[in-house]
């Protein structure tokens, strides 16, 4: 069996990716293939998930850091391509994001070594720069792992070799949620994309017609300061928590009755998944890629217009109003997030890499 490589920017920073690669790490693992997290972090943080200690962890202490200067940027390559150099036997190497897909693109193939740029955002997303750089460099990657079909066309502008694998859900629960404490949830990092400025002015809005439910935010990012003093604006704060990201976020899940996603752009919102593996009924914008690729309107959640404030708002009242309803789309919603199993989505993987 080859050794799978995961190339990460920072294990423990606790998103969407850092998820999903430790995730496959531990069912890799599970399976017999020997596993390495290759991040370009420092050592000393606390893992927020749960790895496997028979996987093994190397730090590079080349962060390139909130400031992207060029110095750190030709550390972190530098650092990449010092490492692979390094290595004397074969294996397949899953870049994990766009900028690990950008070095692992600049890394020599040497020694039998299988690269492949797993695309963790929307094609949409990208600005001229980064769209720029993938089309310059992605084609030296032996394959592009794209989250979604919507996005195929576009990646295949970077790379011919694209495959589609959605992520895997991180837990099932064996019971779900009760869906009778009045908590309304929503999960994911505290900047732009995630739209929790538009969540604020939808629960403003839904706070007006019911004065019951609150609303809990699990996340951290550089608009939390600016998320704070908005709820204090608008004499939220008895109705709304920002709580930081925890390795108990199954508890939240499972304390929850509706979860809520207000992002601008979405890859393939793990939160979705999860919300669905606890049984909670969830409503979502329909940004371009997504959440129309989990959601099944009417069947197992709602799906609202971007930007559409007063509609969204709409839905969770319906929701909050309606435990049957809420039962309704959270049981099916649970069948759903089967499809998308560990064990399903691994043998995806395993596919794929034995037609590497």
């Amino acid at each position: 069996m080859p050794e799978i490589i995961f190339l990460i920017r920072d294990l423990h920073f606790g998103g969407g990716g850092e998820r999903v690669t430790v995730n496959l790490s531990n069912y890799f693992v599970d399976k017999g293939f020997e596993v390495t997290i290759v991040t370009l972090a420092i050592p000393g943080k606390e893992n927020i998930f749960s790895v496997d200690q028979r996987i093994r962890i190397d730090y590079l202490n080349a962060d390139i850091g909130k400031g992207f200067s060029l110095f750190q940027k030709v550390k972190s390559l530098f650092a990449v391509k010092k490492y692979f150099s390094l290595r004397d036997k074969p294996g397949i190497v899953l870049g994990i994001g766009t900028y690990p897909n950008l070095l692992l693109s600049l890394v020599s193939p040497k020694n039998n070594l299988v690269r492949v740029g797993c695309l963790h955002c929307s094609f949409s997303s990208l600005d001229s720069r980064w769209r720029f750089l993938g089309k310059a460099f992605f084609h030296r990657l032996d394959a592009l792992v794209s989250l979604t079909e919507v996005d195929v066309p576009y990646w295949r502008t970077m790379n011919r070799k694209i495959l589609v694998i959605p992520n895997a859900v991180s837990f099932f629960p064996e019971t779900a949620a009760l869906l009778s404490n009045k908590v309304i949830l929503s999960v994911g990092r505290i900047d732009y994309s995630k739209g929790f400025d538009l969540l604020l002015k939808v629960f403003k809005r839904f706070s007006q017609m019911n004065e019951e439910w609150s609303l809990r935010i699990i996340g951290d990012g550089p608009l939390k300061g600016r998320l704070k003093k908005e709820i204090l604006k608008n004499a939220m704060g008895e109705r709304v928590e920002i709580v930081p990201p925890t390795s108990a976020v199954l508890k939240h899940y499972l304390d929850a009755s509706v979860f809520v996603s207000t992002s601008r752009t979405e890859g393939f919102p793990m939160v979705l998944l999860e919300a669905q593996a606890c049984g909670l009924p969830v409503v979502s914008f329909n940004c371009k890629t997504g959440p129309a690729e989990i959601i099944h309107h009417g069947s197992d959640g709602f799906l609202v217009e971007p930007y559409d404030v007063n509609k969204m708002s709409e839905s969770l009242l319906e929701l909050c109003s309606d435990i049957d309803k809420r039962r309704f789309l959270g049981n099916n919603g649970r069948e759903n997030a089967k499809n998308y199993l560990a064990g399903k989505i691994g043998k995806q993987w395993e596919g794929l890499f034995s037609e590497l």
